[in-house]
């Protein structure tokens, strides 16, 4: 009778050791996912304020090409409408949404293979 209760413990102390190495496993995961979001976050912001800057600094060129006090931004800003109408296409048709998709499995993939290199 020993016998099977040492069994019914071992058993029971596998599973529980299953599953916190599954709970470490996700805690692991979703800190991954968590910090590469923050950094793409900080990118993102960065990237959107080099952006402003420098079409700010296209406009006041065109402005001073044209000899206007508004053309440029109003060029920069049908150029802006160009862009934003296309991506709206892009998302609408699901061009978009795919090449998303396939960068995050890219990601997840290469995530993965590092993980396994360990």
């Amino acid at each position: 009778m020993s016998f099977i209760n040492n069994l019914i413990d071992k058993v029971a102390d596998l599973i529980k050791v299953k599953l916190e190495k599954a709970k470490l496993d996700i805690q692991g995961k979703l800190a991954d996912i968590l910090s590469r979001l923050v950094s793409f976050l900080i990118i993102y912001l960065f990237a959107s304020i080099t952006l402003l800057f420098l079409a700010m600094s296209f406009a006041f060129f065109l402005n001073t090409v044209f000899e206007s006090s508004f053309l440029g931004f109003l060029i920069l800003g049908l150029i802006f409408l160009v862009v934003t109408v296309m991506v709206y296409f892009l998302s609408k048709s699901g061009v978009l949404a795919k090449a998303f998709e396939e960068a995050i499995l890219r990601e997840e993939e290469k995530a993965i293979s590092d993980d396994e290199a360990f």
